[in-house]
């Protein structure tokens, strides 16, 4: 088919179906209807099957969205209770060695006084010193078993 130059004139004008094809090739973008191909339309044919996969699709990405939103939540939930068991042992650590340096300076003063029962004394501190440890192993025990 040739390509015409220009809209057609009366004197030359075809038959009414060539003119039409004339012009869709003439103006390059028109097609049936007007519509032009810069002019995205959806497809609506198939029986409502690409809605119903498209309504499915949807479902999934939304499922899989929300198993992400769950999984980070357990996640952030898992580190706040970690913390707070650091927390709480470091916590708990530092108490008893505070407990455990005033048992020892409450036993050098008394062997000042009494230098005889320095040993009885020095027995005493460490069942103190080895009461704190357990205590302390209990704890992380028990906060190891917390999920």
């Amino acid at each position: 088919m040739a390509r015409c130059n220009g809209p057609p004139t009366v004197s030359s004008q075809p038959t009414r179906i060539n003119w039409r094809k004339e012009q869709r090739h003439y103006e390059g973008y028109q097609l049936r209807g007007g519509d032009r191909m810069s002019e995205l339309a959806t497809y609506n044919g198939g029986g409502g099957a690409l809605a119903r996969d498209a309504r499915r699709f949807g479902r999934e990405i939304s499922r899989g969205r929300l198993g992400t939103q769950i999984r980070t939540s357990q996640v952030d939930n898992a580190t706040d209770v970690t913390l707070a068991k650091v927390e709480n042992l470091t916590m708990a650590t530092g108490n008893a060695m505070q407990q455990i340096t005033r048992v020892s300076q409450a036993q050098r003063q008394l062997e000042m006084i009494a230098p005889d029962a320095a040993q009885r004394l020095a027995f005493i501190a460490d069942d103190h010193m080895l009461g704190c440890a357990e205590l302390l192993s209990d704890l992380r025990r028990d906060l190891h078993r917390i999920r």
